[in-house]
């Protein structure tokens, strides 16, 4: 078993490093939300800053039966009334399989976000405290994505599922991430962001919610971002997110 910490402000799993109308403030001077969709263009840019700790085990199992696991902690911090907030989630993937199955866990990948299903042409990119940039993977326009085996997480009718993901050969450290996207008209828009594990089994997926938990995204809170000319402060409902989550699945 391995640990870690992984740190995230909370404006991660607000935004999941969300949407091309956000704009975050340093986490180094403040911990809210800070957000707009442009007046006059629909589209936009995002920009916050996160310390990424991975924290990743792969392999194949040895015996018939083994288990594997990693344990890592996700600490939330954010403005709630008004009052800086912190939370931490203590985090435990586990996996049991058969001999010479293969195996992948991961506390700290994916990013999870639901979008209106008009948002597309999606990109987003990581620059290093060095300076070093390149490119986050995203994949866009999902319906649903397996959580456990038998299990899914769906889109709410006229939403989409956006995932994020950090690259394998991202290196530790203080990071500043920024996304682009597009609507088809501009409008205020509700946005459901979840931290997600990450679980292999033999080439199959699952990507179990981490900060909150829910069992549909009709249970995710929603942030509305409002059509401002500024930056707007957004609330912070760390309220759904509990205290300890543990994720076990049998490989077959």
């Amino acid at each position: 078993m391995r640990e870690t910490k992984r740190g995230f402000l909370w404006v991660v799993l607000c935004t999941v490093l969300s949407v091309g109308f956000l704009v975050l403030t340093s986490c180094d001077n403040e911990d809210n939300i800070k957000a707009q969709i442009k007046p006059d263009v629909p589209a936009g840019a995002s920009k916050i800053k996160v310390k990424v700790f991975k924290n990743r085990q792969k392999g194949h199992f040895t015996s018939d039966g083994q288990v594997v696991s990693v344990t890592c902690q996700v600490t939330l911090t954010g403005v709630v009334d008004g009052q800086p907030f912190s939370k931490t989630v203590k985090v435990y993937l586990e996996s049991k399989g058969a001999k010479g199955a293969s195996y992948e866990l991961d506390c700290t990948d994916p990013l999870l976000a639901q979008f209106p299903a008009d948002a597309n042409n999606f990109t987003a990119t990581y620059t290093s405290s060095g300076g070093v940039s390149a490119s986050l993977p995203v994949t866009a326009g999902l319906q649903s994505v397996a959580t456990v085996p038998g299990q899914q997480l769906a889109a709410e009718p006229g939403e989409q599922l956006v995932l994020f993901s950090f690259p394998e050969d991202m290196a530790d450290g203080d990071y500043t991430l920024s996304t682009a996207f597009a609507l088809n008209s501009i409008r205020a828009i509700d946005i459901k962001p979840v931290i997600t594990g990450k679980i292999v089994c033999n080439g199959r997926t699952y990507l179990p919610p981490i900060a909150p938990t829910p069992a549909t995204m009709a249970d995710v809170p929603a942030i509305t971002i409002p059509v401002s000319s500024t930056l707007v402060d957004l609330p912070a409902p760390l309220d759904t997110v509990s205290s300890s989550v543990n994720v076990s699945i049998t490989c077959r």
